[in-house]
């Protein structure tokens, strides 16, 4: 069904060709670079836990290094939070 969709939408063989050339390979670059940017952040996250002494898990510094990746910028007031 699906293969029929694409020739509908894409009846010539050069269409058909960029589509494998371009499309296709997108999700798996994508995947793979996602993979390599979770790799180096669970690196950094690994470096800032012994830059700070190996802080206890229930610290603010704990709760700090968590949550950098998904907000890299703090201001003062929103840092207060990780206690």
């Amino acid at each position: 069904m699906c293969g029929q969709a694409l020739d509908l939408l894409l009846p010539s063989p050069r269409a058909r060709g960029m589509l494998d050339a371009v499309w296709l390979p997108a999700p798996e670059a994508a995947a793979s670079r996602s993979a390599e940017l979770g790799q180096t952040i669970a690196t950094l996250q690994k470096s800032w836990r012994d830059r700070a002494g190996r802080p206890r898990r229930d610290s603010s510094a704990a709760a700090l290094i968590a949550a950098l990746p998904a907000c890299p910028v703090l201001e003062g007031p929103h840092s207060r939070g990780f206690r």
